[in-house]
């Protein structure tokens, strides 16, 4: 059962997902809603904008929006094996992060607010809106 979230303050967001036709041209898909849909994980709020199932991914017949849309209804870990994954994290004020440590490589980029950037070694950053992360974890 998924949690209760909290309406954000932050504007909306909305994903496009683009396909193409049996004659190759390029359209929007009309199968998911483009309105991001939010659950909670305590001190955040995430929303899960697209993953992928495999590496190479298949187009064929839809195949990675067909992924896509299950694990919408199923939602994956924090990592989808061998595919890929995108999501947003609207983190509350003042919150924490806890540690953790996946098989992926993971990009963050803060789109309003900051976030200190903590390391396990002791580094620390202070990311200002659109400083961007790369994580090898």
């Amino acid at each position: 059962m998924a949690s209760y979230v909290k309406p954000s303050p932050l504007p909306p967001i909305n994903r496009y997902i683009t396909t193409n036709s049996e004659t190759g041209t390029a359209l929007l898909d009309a199968t998911i809603s483009n309105t991001a849909s939010w659950t909670s994980a305590g001190v955040a709020n995430f929303f899960l904008g697209y993953c992928t199932s495999a590496n190479p991914v298949s187009f064929k017949a839809d195949a990675d929006i067909k992924t896509y849309s299950k694990y919408l209804a199923e939602p994956p870990g924090l990592v989808v094996p061998n595919g890929t994954g995108l999501r947003l994290v609207d983190m509350m004020p003042g919150e924490l992060s806890p540690m953790h440590r996946t098989t992926s490589l993971d990009y963050g980029v803060v789109l309003e607010g900051e976030v200190e950037l903590i390391l396990d070694g002791g580094e620390k950053r202070e990311l200002q809106q659109y400083g961007v992360v790369k994580d090898v974890n």
